[in-house]
């Protein structure tokens, strides 16, 4: 192109020991300049007066202050396993190469060669090809993310004797190792694991919680944190309560907004309704809460739950990686073994007894020790991760029926300023067709606030670079709408051979879950066209965003309909398009009796064997169709009790074995 922006392509990394060629960085650097490129000026008669808008298009990958090339490769060094690094690196060695190039894209040369807005046309044609392998590639550069701060609680963390090691030091007993004691180890901090900590520790048991993160206190969050940090306060004050409040403007623009919004979506019989929030009776509109809450006011585990067990003497680790459990066929023997041949479950050894556990920082273990019992709670992935690399399976019951919460998004633009980052963090749903066929599944809508990285890798797909910058500029008009399924299909936790064990989710969405994720895309598309929206987008790959015209209106609902037909052509298929996990669930089922299905008793202890327990997500039966924070709580609660009075039925009991003894 005559007037196409060429700036030098810089391969310089200061990445050590990364295992990527010099073609290879190559091609990294022309793909991410291609992902983000500088485009030319203004079309002749066209006004941009929007400074940053212009500022933003004339940017390339190059002009990045805080994102470069080795920033790129320890991204993909640390997200991918080892496999799926070698799939990239053949990925990247085939447009290495002109005949598989040619294959890919129609062109004899290599990737490099190919001129900048080809190869922008090229990788937007990916996403929406029949070729998985197209499809991956796609999707492996466009991966889909108030001044009242008060200190957090005062958390200790302990740090227990650790060593460095080595294979046959696994193997060998823990005779001359310090090894940690405890009564009860659970191993999670989330929603099920703070309210067994909780209960457990202010029953007069020494309790240690082991978290595979690390505690960010509320004064430093600024960006990521934890799942149950976030807890999207969804169990929103609405954005009609701010009617009660003084008004700035661009809130009363807002407000008068959302207002039409509701009553259009009602006027045409779509379902809407207030979402509760759990921030204390606080109004809390900071715009961070995609992030965590540096105010401490949404009252997650943080700031309840472990707070009391910190408070009854419970104690806490930080970037513990729990590798696995270890059993003896003693309930409280006089020393434990680490060897897996001698500490992995059979008929007889049957006694959960400790833990091994590897710091995330240091990459050294330490050895502690559960006198009493050992919960894990450590989320529906890596729950039965954990299980299988402790050697439990239970006839296949580990891992078996993982739930998602499949999402996607439909996202409007309207010709006023939106803020989407403003305002509460989930303020209302549609439950229009969350009860498909009568079966009690199907979709719920969310209206919450977003933030730059959901929108631009989620909300907006890439198709260009200039496109996306365009869209970004537009940020501030955006409007978007999650599309929530409770799944009736399932999925599978196994963990992966050799290495680390990390766990590996194999789910594909059901025939009768895409239908309802689509039935949800019509009715968000719907509400935002009553909304008043000048423009309207899926994620799906294939269809081109809706854009109103300054016509007659039913020129424009014509247009609109056939636009909804061509979603309904289009529909919803996996690996197509975007689509997220909101939770997961059910991958460690709680049932009755031991079956193909359960892995835990009624009371939350794992069949088959002792002083083992389950109490987080994954022992939920079924797919909840809501946020299930206050669902994992209350079983967890539950579970937490039984575990507190089993404890206590053994103490009394042990108290008559010494007086008869007497």
């Amino acid at each position: 192109m005559a007037n196409e922006i060429h700036r030098p392509i810089t391969t310089t990394t200061a990445a050590a020991g990364h295992p990527f060629s010099e073609d290879q960085l190559r091609l990294l650097a022309v793909i991410l300049d291609t992902v983000f490129a500088a485009e030319p000026g203004s079309a002749e008669g066209e006004q941009q007066d929007d400074t940053a808008a212009r500022q933003l298009s004339s940017y390339d990958f190059s002009c990045l202050p805080d994102f470069k090339l080795d920033d790129l490769i320890q991204y993909i060094l640390q997200s991918l396993r080892p496999k799926e690094l070698e799939k990239f690196r053949l990925g990247l060695t085939f447009l290495s190469s002109s005949t598989i190039t040619f294959a890919l894209t129609g062109y004899y040369s290599s990737f490099l060669e190919i001129p900048k807005h080809e190869r922008q046309r090229i990788l937007a044609g990916w996403s929406s090809s029949f070729l998985p392998l197209k499809r991956s590639l796609y999707s492996a550069f466009h991966p889909p993310y108030p001044n009242r701060r008060k200190p957090s609680y005062p958390y200790k963390f302990i740090q227990p004797p650790s060593f460095s090691a080595n294979e046959n030091l696994l193997k060998s007993s823990v005779r001359h190792l310090d090894v940690y004691e405890t009564d009860v180890i659970v191993i999670g901090s989330g929603a099920g694991g703070s309210v067994v900590a909780s209960l457990v520790a202010k029953a007069g048991y020494k309790t240690l919680v082991i978290e595979k993160g690390r505690w960010v206190p509320t004064e430093h969050i600024t960006g990521s944190t934890t799942v149950s940090m976030i807890c999207w306060k969804e169990a929103a004050r609405s954005v009609l309560l701010m009617l009660e409040q003084p008004l700035e403007e661009d809130d009363d623009k807002l407000v008068s907004l959302v207002s039409a919004a509701i009553s259009r979506a009602r006027k045409i019989g779509i379902h809407i309704d207030l979402i509760p929030q759990n921030t204390a009776g606080r109004a809390h509109d900071c715009g961070m809460c995609q992030r965590g809450c540096p105010f401490g006011e949404k009252q997650g585990a943080a700031q309840t739950w472990l707070k009391d067990c910190a408070e009854s003497g419970g104690e806490f680790m930080q970037n513990g990686r729990v590798e696995r459990i270890l059993f003896s066929n003693e309930s409280n023997p006089r020393e434990i073994e680490i060897d897996p041949t001698k500490s992995s479950p059979n008929s007889r050894r049957k006694y959960a007894v400790g833990v091994i556990v590897c710091d995330s920082t240091t990459r050294k273990r330490s050895i502690i020790r559960a006198r009493r019992a050992v919960v894990s709670s450590s989320g529906a992935i890596n729950t039965p991760a954990l299980l299988l690399r402790s050697g439990i399976h239970l006839n296949g019951a580990v891992g078996k029926g993982l739930h998602l919460h499949p999402v996607t998004a439909v996202t409007a633009w309207f010709d006023t300023q939106v803020k989407p980052w403003e305002g509460s963090i989930m303020t209302l749903i549609s439950c229009e067709v969350e009860n498909r066929l009568g079966t009690h599944y199907g979709a719920k809508l969310e209206v919450f606030a977003s933030n730059p990285g959901f929108y631009s890798g989620l909300f907006v797909p890439w198709k260009s670079s200039e496109s996306h910058k365009e869209l970004m500029s537009r940020y501030a008009q955006s409007f978007t709408i999650v599309v929530l399924t409770r799944d009736r299909g399932s999925g599978r936790v196994s963990v992966e051979e050799g290495g680390n064990g990390d766990a590996i989710v194999d789910y594909t969405v059901d025939t009768f879950d895409a239908q309802s994720l689509l039935e949800g895309i019509l009715i968000a598309c719907q509400a935002l066209a009553a909304a008043g929206a000048s423009e309207i987008a899926t994620t799906l790959p294939t269809l081109d965003h809706f854009k109103f015209e300054t016509t007659a209106e039913n020129h424009n609902q014509s247009r609109f309909e056939n636009w909804l037909n061509g979603i309904k052509k289009a529909g919803v298929k996996p690996g197509y398009g975007v689509l997220g996990s909101a939770h997961q669930m059910s991958s460690c089922r709680m049932g009755s009796k031991p079956s193909k299905d359960s892995v835990v008793s009624e009371q939350g202890k794992v069949w088959e064997h002792e002083n083992l327990w389950v109490a987080d997500g994954s022992v939920l039966p079924t797919s909840t169709g809501v946020n299930p924070s206050i669902s994992i709580m209350s079983v967890a609660h539950h579970i937490g009790n039984q575990i507190v009075d089993h404890l206590k039925d053994e103490d009394r009991s042990s108290s008559r074995k010494t007086l008869s003894k007497l």
